[in-house]
């Protein structure tokens, strides 16, 4: 936002943007609660539950971990503005307003900047363990994945773009007016649609493949259709908050303020969403996919996938998902496709 001076708003505009910043505020610190405990009972499931080798099974904790850190990190940063503001720095409603709206004062520039970054790395994590997911569930095959990964990188290049600029608003006086504001959170909504891109893409080429494998024999897409209804689950909210939060950046300019007002008041609430929804996605849909698993391990059509050495065998039913169209016995090619699904099950969607 801009230090510029601009025309003083209305109090009903003003209480909008206090409570907005308080409880939202408040509803953040609740959700990372729900997170935290969900993220142990998940990393927990994982381990005892999952047959993946260990080197798999540290990498999803890692990733998990991660992603459980920034939104703990991101809630501490906004509960400390929060108490800055309301206990320290505010002493009048109009204060008030103009704390809650431009941020704190004299706050270490590093805290707000580390906070950014961690809510974009949080993105790329959860976006990039999809796209590891479909990677696999296509056979390994690197040209299913091609548009998805197209998405993902500019979305990596939005993300170094949106921080440099964050940073030059924060360091440089001479970046601290309206247009460089504006060309921020225009980086920050264009972000947000990208990111939504990418996980609405991965998540339609995986239940493409997943159709197309089991086209041949219905009993097996009525089983396999559940992978697809976890996925889906796991990423509409998700998307669905960033691409709202992104509509609502386009308004945040309005030249009628009641509407920019109200862009800013949604922004609050939808920015948090969506920083939840990033871990709770991904969390939820490595429990789900195990608790699945296990469930595929006990039917009796499966069975034998007790024993199967999934660390070995993945790489074999990789290579002949890949080349299945130069597979001439019809059976042959749906046994295949099936196998690589079920590996896929068992593993929790992960290699």
């Amino acid at each position: 936002m801009s230090s510029e001076s601009i025309e003083l708003p209305s109090e009903s505009i003003q209480k909008a943007t206090i409570f907005a910043s308080l409880n939202s505020s408040l509803l953040f610190i609740f959700l990372t609660g729900f997170c935290v405990g969900v993220y142990g009972w998940t990393v927990h499931l994982y381990i005892s539950r999952s047959r993946n080798t260990h080197l798999h099974k540290s990498t999803i904790v890692g990733c998990l971990t991660s992603l459980c850190a920034t939104v703990i990190y991101a809630c501490f940063a906004q509960w400390y503005n929060l108490s800055t503001v309301f206990g320290q720095q505010a002493s009048t409603r109009l204060e008030l307003y103009a704390l809650s709206f431009f941020g704190p004062q004299n706050v270490p520039q590093w805290m707000p900047m580390l906070s950014n970054i961690s809510n974009d790395v949080g993105f790329l994590i959860a976006d990039g363990l999809m796209i590891w997911r479909c990677y696999h569930i296509c056979g390994r095959s690197a040209w299913y994945i091609f548009l998805p990964l197209v998405f993902y990188l500019a979305e990596i290049s939005l993300a170094l773009i949106e921080n440099v600029v964050y940073a030059l608003l924060g360091y440089k006086t001479d970046y601290k007016t309206t247009k460089h504001a504006k060309l921020f959170d225009d980086l920050d909504a264009s972000l947000a649609f990208v990111t939504a891109s990418t996980s609405l893409l991965t998540t339609y080429t995986i239940a493409r493949q997943i159709y197309i494998a089991t086209a041949q024999n219905q009993r097996s897409r009525k089983r396999y259709s559940q992978i697809i209804e976890i996925v889906v689950h796991s990423s509409v909210f998700y998307s669905l908050a960033l691409l709202a939060m992104a509509i609502c950046n386009l308004f945040l300019y309005s030249h009628d303020k009641y509407t920019s007002a109200r862009a800013g008041v949604l922004i609050r609430y939808l920015s948090v969403l969506a920083i939840v929804a990033t871990v709770l996605s991904p969390t939820l849909m490595v429990a789900r996919l195990t608790v699945a698993s296990r469930a595929e391990e006990d039917h009796d059509e499966t069975i034998s996938l007790h024993h199967l050495d999934v660390s070995t065998e993945d790489v074999e039913v990789a290579d002949s998902y890949a080349s299945d169209n130069e597979v001439s016995d019809g059976y042959e090619e749906e046994d295949e496709s099936r196998t690589e699904l079920r590996t896929f099950f068992v593993t929790g969607g992960y290699k």
